[in-house]
């Protein structure tokens, strides 16, 4: 799933970045989240 997150991010701005960037930045923060959980 650590892999998915990023992916997932890079390619929701590159469709529609305006709507997709607080999207973005939610994949980012719970990627991270879960990392330092782990």
């Amino acid at each position: 799933m650590a892999l998915v997150y990023p992916s997932s991010a890079q390619a929701a701005p590159s469709a529609t970045r305006v709507s997709s960037a607080p999207v973005a930045a939610v994949y980012y923060y719970y990627y991270y989240y879960y990392t330092v959980l782990d």
